[in-house]
């Protein structure tokens, strides 16, 4: 019995260091589970904050974003950063009473370094927006659109160069002024004649008076004195007509051997009268020159043509929306900040598809309570789909002037007809310099109208050449009111270019900032539309943000031995990165 004793005071005295060190090797255990436990739970958090997404943003544009604000007036991120906590303290299990050993805490919930879809001039909108394209554009079809965006580039650059209604402001100028060079020479022709009549009337006066008093047989001088007076009067009134007529027939001829048949039909018929005053009478508001109506006042009528229809068609009708926004997310300025997020041509490229799949243009409006002409919002910025298809036309209108006024300088048949016209017109002094000004404004006037029909053609949903050929121009030169005053359209182009390549060329020109803000500005104000999203404002759309948790515990196993103190804590900090763009 005395053996048997002292093996079992031997076996307790060893038995407690040997629980307490499986203790402690439990307890290890348990702490190396609620680290991994601590990471699994903020992971699951980065996945249910994704979950959160705005859902109508996503439905109705594809943009993956969280409302922080929860769609609230006052809404803010602490409202978010107490959900995210709820969800982490239901995962993590902290009931002390239940079966589960780890029972981890959540002491600390914060979403840091959030980023906003309208930081960095909206970058991250233009990349969220890339990505849901992405799957949806072939890549050929964005690299074949580059070669005409460098033309339409270059065309737009010599377009500011170019100041057409400067040409024809100059040509109408310096007609008017050749018009007053003439009446005074009409007027100094006409004082000259009736000064000469007066002095023949002395001279048949003093022929009877000499007669009468025998002067002609003792001197015969009245003869000789007033028949200097004769041929001073025959001088002032043949002169000016003979240069006029020696000079138009010089003219005429050198243009005639460039024009064809039936364009010498038309100006020798109107070249009778260049250089006559009176062969210039007004016509529908406009001066006529023996028939040809001038281009030069006529176009002038048309160039601040307010009414949408003369360039659609009465066919076609014009959204009359609106922008409600009082002060839309491109004007805002406040609480923004950088964006490590890059967008390169191809994505620009992709975007610009987005855009009008997404946006809606006056070819193929989008259907919706707000802006129908998206992408010439983007474009032009003004607050309402009339004011915005206006700014597009003329930004078109500046193009096709300066690609019409190419052809008709590099044609010589269309050049002939131009310099023909301006002859006629300035008939009347006949001086190169005057001619060729007023060469430059018919040119420019010619261009204006075959632009407007280009235009019409355009916005019919046709396809016009970018640089025209002869062949390809519809409009005639002595015919031009006709064009303006009826809905004639351009001839189309089966290689030419559409409406919607118009639209890329610009916005391949627009800074990223009113790239990605001013979409924005159209879905902002649309959303506000509704009611239960009056508060909906894309500077509170996050697309990416840091989540930081503090975890904590409470020892299990170290309560039966020795080694736990009161005060004893596990302690984790975890992060984890959450967002929709992935970079």
């Amino acid at each position: 019995m005395k053996n048997k004793a002292s093996v079992s005071i031997f076996l307790a005295m060893i038995m407690i260091p040997v629980i307490s060190i499986f203790l402690v090797l439990s307890e290890g255990v348990r702490a190396v589970s609620l680290k991994k436990l601590s990471k699994n739970t903020i992971n699951s958090a980065g996945h249910y904050l994704n979950s959160m997404y705005q859902n109508m943003l996503f439905d109705e544009y594809h943009i993956m974003a969280i409302d922080v604000s929860k769609g609230r007036e006052y809404g803010n991120v602490e409202m978010l950063e107490n959900d995210v906590k709820k969800f982490l303290e239901s995962f993590s299990n902290p009931d002390e009473d239940g079966d589960s050993f780890f029972r981890l805490r959540v002491s600390d919930a914060e979403l840091q370094n959030i980023g906003k879809i309208t930081d960095g001039n909206g970058k991250p909108f233009i990349k969220l927006a890339v990505i849901s394209e992405k799957d949806n554009i072939y890549k050929n079809a964005i690299e074949g659109s580059k070669e005409y965006i460098d033309e339409f580039k270059k065309s737009d650059k010599e377009s500011k160069k170019q100041n057409f209604d400067k040409d024809i402001e100059n040509a109408k100028k310096t007609l008017i002024k050749e018009k007053e060079k003439g009446k005074k020479g009409a007027f100094k022709e006409e004082k000259e004649i009736k000064k000469g009549e007066n002095e023949g009337r002395v001279y048949e006066k003093g022929k009877k008076y000499c007669k009468s008093k025998s002067f002609e047989s003792e001197s015969g001088g009245y003869k000789s004195g007033f028949k200097e007076i004769g041929n001073r009067i025959y001088k002032s009134t043949k002169t000016y007509e003979r240069s006029i007529n020696k000079k138009s027939q010089s003219e005429t001829k050198r243009i005639n051997e460039q024009l064809s048949a039936d364009e010498r039909c038309v100006v020798s018929k109107n070249q009778s009268g260049a250089g006559n005053l009176t062969g210039i009478e007004k016509s529908n508001g406009g001066e006529s020159f023996n028939g040809v109506e001038n281009p030069l006042d006529t176009i002038n009528s048309y160039k601040d043509e307010k009414n949408l229809s003369f360039w659609t068609g009465n066919d076609k009708k014009i959204s009359g929306q609106k922008l409600l926004t009082k002060i839309p997310v491109s004007k805002r300025r406040s609480g923004r900040k950088g964006a490590n997020v890059s967008i390169s041509a191809v994505d620009r490229a992709i975007y610009m598809h987005y855009l009008h799949k997404n946006m809606g243009n006056f070819i193929k409006p989008k259907e919706h309570n707000g802006l129908k002409y998206g992408v010439e919002y983007v474009i032009a910025g003004k607050d309402s789909d009339e004011k915005n298809l206006k700014s597009v036309i003329r930004k078109i209108m500046a193009i096709r002037e300066v690609n019409n006024a190419i052809t008709i300088n590099k044609s010589p048949s269309l050049n002939a007809s131009a310099g023909a016209l301006a002859t006629t017109i300035g008939g009347i002094s006949l001086n190169p310099a005057v001619i060729e000004s007023i060469k430059a404004g018919i040119i420019a006037s010619w261009a204006y109208v075959e632009s407007v029909l280009d235009v019409r053609t355009l916005l019919n949903g046709g396809k016009v050449s970018f640089i025209k050929s002869d062949i390809d121009f519809t409009s005639n030169l002595y015919t031009l009111p006709m064009y303006l005053k009826n809905s004639y359209k351009a001839k189309e182009s089966k290689s030419g270019i559409t409406y919607k390549a118009y639209l890329d060329g610009f916005m391949a020109m627009l800074s990223i900032k009113k790239l990605g803000l001013r979409p924005q500005d159209i879905i902002e104000d649309e959303f506000k539309r509704i009611d239960m999203c009056k508060y909906f404002n894309m500077d509170n759309l996050a697309y990416e943000c840091d989540i930081a948790v503090n975890f904590g515990g409470k020892p299990i196993f170290l309560g039966l031995t020795d080694l736990k103190d009161k005060d004893t804590r596990y302690g984790y900090v975890e992060k984890k990165h959450v967002s929709f763009i992935g970079e």
